[in-house]
């Protein structure tokens, strides 16, 4: 029997919920929505007892797979995130133009579209700095643009002005002469009418980058019936000259429906870069899938077997689960208790053309439906062909469902522009071969490989046989390198 034992730890008493707790019919469980903070009293191995901070009246038990743990401060015995000063600010400034804002929409204000604007650059650059993707450099330089765009948007909104050293902190008004504080404040009306002066001139429109393209991809559900494990390989294909565009980007994905990788869970993304004009204008590019099975030598279809993501999807999965449910596909999975080896086949081929999507002129996003067929006795080109040629294929009750994203601009750029989307270390997908234009420090060493054919004596073997090939790169002293 599990023991509460109080929290003394400074991490273990403060939490954030990450995803909705509801156990309204049994007694002693504290209800909780995604992102509500929690006080922990009280844990045990599986659970915490304690309350929400915005009803500390009501207490109880909570799973501790919900929570993550989070560092704190304790303001005159409030509890809040510890972050930087300009992150507390920025949270400040947007509760409180939140609520003006609400007013100018009802009141159909004509200063609404510039506040909106402003509160969607400053929720950005928030975005970026809690991210910890950024150096120093260019952390400096977006709490200096931050700032910028507080104190033109408290002048739009008639709020006070902040006095600001050239960092960007706020000044200690007890700390300073009037003489000095007099200055400063004159510095700073000039500075925000500076900016204001080149926000106008610069206008709201973004100039895109024509010579870089990229393609993110997010990988919602897979449509099919599982009955083991496999790898999905996604790739840009060039229907054209009939080869691959891009490197592949592989997805491990379970019998169960869902990622075999936790970390992968709802977070299955790539990015797609290093695409040209040239690669635009082809005339027929596509968004190809591979997928291998994990398993025995025969498919064996089962009823039993037929699970789809979708279903699971709408299931409620808690991270201690999905672990178990990934233990169980691996250990269950495998094929010494059946006396089976564990090898690589052929599952099937989907495909969407991506030709209307890309040469829109503005950034596309959308949702879109991959048809997937089975490989019978077909290899993966030849069931790919097919698939293209939309010959023989009959009806098709298998799809994936992904969103697509088309952005402009290099890497850099749309780390900048677009943090909430590259606020994870996405993976990326670069281009085979060269790009049309390298940058400086964009270092790359890569080897390409293509097997072309193999020869293999029959020895003792009376008949063909398949041949699984397994290429690995030696390094120094005996060992292999991990990222082959």
């Amino acid at each position: 029997m599990s023991v509460w034992s109080d929290c003394n730890a400074k991490q273990a008493e403060f939490g954030i919920a990450k995803c909705n707790f509801d156990q309204e019919t049994k007694p002693h469980r504290l209800n909780l929505d995604v992102g509500d903070a929690v006080i922990i009293l009280k844990e045990t191995t599986h659970w915490y007892y304690g309350y929400r901070q915005k009803a500390k009246e009501t207490r109880g038990i909570f799973p501790k797979s919900y929570i993550h743990l989070c560092e704190y401060n304790n303001v005159n015995g409030e509890y809040c995130i510890q972050r930087t000063d300009i992150v507390e600010e920025i949270t400040k400034v947007l509760l409180e133009w939140g609520s003006i804002a609400k007013d100018y929409f009802l009141t159909t204000n004509p200063s609404f579209p510039k506040i909106r604007r402003k509160m969607n650059e400053l929720n950005n650059n928030r975005a970026a700095l809690i991210s910890g993707n950024l150096p120093l450099d260019e952390v400096r330089k977006v709490k200096l643009l931050a700032t910028n765009q507080i104190d033109t948007g408290n002048k739009l909104l008639g709020l006070d002005m902040v006095v600001r050293d050239e960092s960007g902190d706020i000044l200690d008004t007890n700390a300073i002469c009037t003489t000095e504080l007099y200055e400063q404040h004159m510095h700073a009306v000039q500075r925000i009418d500076k900016a204001n002066r080149l926000s106008s001139e610069r206008g709201t429109t973004r100039t895109p980058n024509k010579y870089s393209h990229n393609i993110l991809l997010h990988v919602n559900a897979f449509v099919c019936k599982f009955q083991e494990d496999s790898d999905l390989l996604f790739t840009l294909f060039d229907g054209e000259t009939h080869k691959p565009i891009s490197e592949n980007y592989v997805v491990k994905w379970s019998r169960t429906g869902i990622a075999r990788d936790i970390d992968q869970i709802d977070n299955n993304r790539v990015l797609f870069t290093d695409l040209s004009k040239s690669d635009l204008a082809i005339a027929k590019m596509y968004l190809v899938c591979y997928a291998i099975r994990i398993g025995s030598m025969e498919f064996k279809d089962s009823a039993e077997s037929k699970r789809t993501s979708m279903s699971i999807a709408n299931s409620m999965l808690n991270a201690s689960s999905r672990k178990a449910s990934q233990l169980s596909v691996s250990s269950s999975g495998s094929s010494s208790s059946n006396g089976e080896y564990i090898i690589r086949r052929p599952f099937g081929v989907a495909c969407k053309d991506l030709t209307p999507f890309i040469n829109k002129s503005d950034d596309f996003r959308g949702n879109i439906d991959l048809p997937f067929i089975m490989c019978e006795k077909e290899t993966l080109d030849g069931t790919l062909r097919k698939l293209i040629a939309n010959k023989d294929i009959g009806k098709i009750d298998s799809k994936m469902a992904v969103t697509i994203e088309v952005l402009r601009g290099d890497i850099k750029q749309i780390k900048e522009e677009f943090p909430r989307l590259m606020h994870t270390n996405v993976p990326v997908a670069r281009k085979m071969g060269f790009p049309e234009v390298i940058l400086p420090g964009d270092v790359r060493n890569d080897l390409y490989l293509t097997i072309c054919s193999g020869e293999f004596a029959r020895i003792a073997k009376t008949s063909e046989k398949n041949v699984e090939c397994r290429c690995v790169w030696p390094m120094s002293r005996d060992t292999l390198c991990p990222v082959c």
